[in-house]
């Protein structure tokens, strides 16, 4: 939570308000703050619920929004900026390419080729001969199949003759 700023930031934007903050405890996050009897005052205040969040009705959202610009003409400090990047101002170096080209255009180098140690998803080749083979067997176990069919169903034909 945006604890420095929690009036602009929070309270402003989202038209929330904390009830019941203890009064000797400032408003700042809770790890900055070093007594240890703050703190347990703090917790205790969120866990026995006499400290929670509430929202503003439109009323006082234009009091508390008037009370802001009142604190901002009056020359008070109410937003804490951001602390700026560390290399703002700075001047930057382009990257230069690690090796040298000969022909000193503007393109830029080529991309580097993946390689992969999975192994192929191409699908397996099988000569013709191999096929041909393959679909003799295929056949052959399929006529075998239906033989041994044909002679079943004889078998149950003859049974029903004798009965």
């Amino acid at each position: 939570m945006n604890y420095p700023n929690f009036r602009t930031k929070i309270s402003a934007k989202y038209k929330v308000k904390i009830i019941g903050w203890p009064i000797d405890v400032p408003l700042v996050s809770p790890r900055d703050i070093t007594d240890p009897s703050k703190l347990d005052t703090l917790y205790d205040a969120w866990r026995s619920g006499s400290a929670y969040w509430s929202t503003m009705d439109k009323q006082e959202y234009k009091r508390f929004i008037q009370q802001l610009d009142n604190d901002k003409a009056a020359g008070l400090q109410i937003e804490i900026p951001r602390k700026g990047r560390s290399d703002i101002g700075g001047t930057h170096q382009k990257a230069t390419a690690k090796h040298s080209r000969e022909n000193d255009t503007e393109e830029p180098p080529a991309k580097c080729k993946r390689t992969s140690l999975s192994t192929s998803k191409t699908a397996v080749i099988v000569p013709e001969e191999d096929q041909d083979e393959n679909n003799d067997d295929e056949e052959n176990v399929e006529g075998e199949n239906m033989e041994e069919e044909n002679v079943e169903e004889e078998d149950e034909g003859e049974d029903e003759l004798d009965e």
